[in-house]
């Protein structure tokens, strides 16, 4: 993996191969769903082998409360469970069906409790300051009008405990034309009804650097994706004045 200099903050490159293997924690996870629909289970295999769930998770520290939220059917939850059982894990998702899917995928694990709710009113839950260990939110941040985004930075800021982690993958709205093509399967997907998600609300990767600065973050970013796509990883911490205020 190699690492580079941009604009003061350390950006990753992987190579991904084509395509991404389907690994041994790749099979435990995707039994889990033998029982729902064909579209679905096809849906949930391709997504897998284009993201590489096993890589984000590898990020988020191995014990202490996580949450991932907008988890749709809870393949990074699962990824995150079954690879550490000290993670206490809590997927939100707001599609109920969703939920159900992930919740039946999910039902023996002691340290997952997938539960339908808001992701913005999740991580600004006061109970929550200063004890989350991770926050993840894959894919979903750009469904956030643009002042809940920067909400958003803000209450994970105080949510996290010191040395916690916040991921975010999300589209670059600055990658040209592989941002269309992902635009376009958004409204597709949207279109077929795996979100109900009406606007979307992209950021350039210098945008969200510049966002996750003032709210306290140092960041790190890797591309996360495969051609044809433009999704970026942005693995933040936060900065030691910053921790102070949040505790």
């Amino acid at each position: 993996m190699a690492a580079c200099a941009h604009d003061g903050i350390r950006t990753r490159k992987h190579a991904y191969g084509l395509p991404f293997g389907l690994t041994t924690l790749g099979s435990q996870v995707l039994r889990r769903y033998a029982g729902v629909g064909g579209v679905s289970r096809l849906f949930l295999g391709a997504r897998w082998r284009w993201t590489p769930y096993q890589q984000i998770a590898s990020y988020i520290p191995t014990h202490g409360n996580i949450l991932d939220l907008g988890c749709g059917h809870g393949l990074l939850s699962l990824a995150m469970g079954l690879s550490e059982p000290t993670r206490t894990i809590l997927p939100i998702d707001h599609e109920p069906w969703r939920v159900a899917i992930a919740q039946k995928a999910a039902s023996d694990l002691v340290n997952i409790t997938v539960e339908t709710g808001s992701l913005l009113d999740i991580v600004a839950a006061e109970y929550w300051h200063g004890t989350v260990a991770g926050i993840v939110i894959i894919d979903a941040i750009h469904y956030l009008p643009p002042d809940e985004q920067v909400a958003f930075l803000v209450h994970a800021r105080k949510a996290l405990m010191p040395g916690g982690v916040l991921l975010i993958r999300d589209v670059d709205a600055g990658a040209g034309k592989t941002f269309f093509i992902n635009r376009r399967y958004e409204k597709m997907m949207t279109g077929l009804g795996f979100t109900m998600a009406k606007d979307l609300h992209f950021r350039s990767q210098a945008e969200w650097l510049t966002l996750l600065e003032d709210a306290g973050f140092d960041c790190t970013t890797e591309p996360c994706c495969r051609f044809p796509f433009a999704d970026c990883l942005f693995v933040c911490r936060l900065r030691a004045a910053q921790t102070a205020l949040a505790a």
